[in-house]
C-alpha cells in the first residue's frame, strides 16, 4: 500500500472523487483525463494492479438489496477485487439485515430519508480506523471517513453522498472544514450531485471548486458520469 496514485477511480462508473495534492509529487500536480469504461475495461484494469496498490470502487447502488447481485457481478470476475468498495444511496434501514460480501468488513451510515445513505466494504486484510471525528452533520448528506493504516503512510478515505436538493454552500463549507482537519493524504469518493460543468453559470458551484482547490483538493473525475438523452 505504498503508492496511492494507483487508485484510478476514473475508471469506476458514476463516481466523483477528490484527491489531495499531497498524493502527487511536488513537481507533478497534473491529473490524467478520465476515461469512460465498460465492465470488461474495469476487470482488465483490476487484473493489472500490483499487489501493493490500493484500489477503490464507488457505485451509486440505488438500493443495496435490489442491486447486490449486480455489485457481485462487477467484483467477482476481478483477480484483484477492490480493496474498498464504497456505495451511495444504499437505502439501508435500521432494521435491515446487512448484505455480506465474503472477504470484506462492512460499515455504514444510514440516511434519515427514504433515499440516501453510504456504506463501505473493506477488505479483511486492511487495517483501518473509522474516523467519526471527521464526520460532519448536515441534513441530506451522509458521510463516512476511514483512516487506512499502511506500512509507509496513512491515508484518509471519505465516502460522501449529498442529496441533490440540499444546500451546496452548506455542503461546501462542511466538507472543507473536514478536509482542513486532516493531515494525511486523502481521497473523497461518492456522489456529490454537483455538476462542475455549470460552474460558469452558478456561483455556488464555482465557490465549491475554488474552496476545494484552495485546500489542495482536485477532482479526479473530469468527465460526466451519467450521460442520457435528456441530459443538459
Amino acid at each position: 500500500m505504498n503508492d496511492y496514485k494507483h487508485c484510478n477511480a476514473e475508471l469506476f462508473p458514476d463516481c466523483e472523487c477528490l484527491t489531495s495534492s499531497n498524493n502527487h509529487s511536488d513537481n507533478d500536480l497534473s491529473l490524467p483525463l478520465s476515461q469512460h469504461a465498460t465492465h470488461t475495461d474495469f476487470v482488465s484494469h483490476s487484473d493489472k494492479l500490483m499487489s501493493n496498490d490500493l484500489s477503490l470502487l464507488h457505485c451509486n447502488i440505488m438500493s443495496l438489496y435490489k442491486n447486490m447481485d449486480k455489485l457481485e457481478e462487477i467484483v467477482t470476475p476481478c483477480s484483484k477485487p477492490p480493496d474498498i468498495i464504497a456505495l451511495s444511496e444504499n437505502r439501508i434501514k435500521e432494521t435491515s439485515i446487512i448484505a455480506t460480501l465474503p472477504g470484506y468488513n462492512f460499515i455504514n451510515e444510514n440516511s434519515q430519508t427514504l433515499a440516501g445513505g453510504v456504506c463501505a466494504y473493506i477488505k479483511n486484510n486492511l487495517k483501518y480506523l473509522r474516523r467519526r471525528d471527521l464526520q460532519f452533520k448536515m441534513h441530506g448528506c451522509e458521510n463516512i471517513w476511514l483512516e487506512i493504516l499502511g506500512k509507509r503512510q496513512k491515508i484518509i478515505i471519505g465516502v460522501v453522498y449529498r442529496q441533490p436538493q440540499y444546500n451546496i454552500d452548506e455542503f461546501s463549507q462542511s466538507l472543507s472544514e473536514t478536509i482542513a482537519k486532516n493531515n494525511y493524504a486523502y481521497y473523497v469518493i461518492g456522489d456529490i450531485d454537483i455538476n462542475l460543468l455549470n460552474a460558469t453559470n452558478d456561483s455556488r458551484i464555482q465557490q465549491y471548486i475554488d474552496t476545494s482547490c484552495s485546500l489542495g483538493c482536485y477532482p479526479i473525475i473530469n468527465k460526466p458520469t451519467r450521460v442520457v438523452n435528456e441530459a443538459e
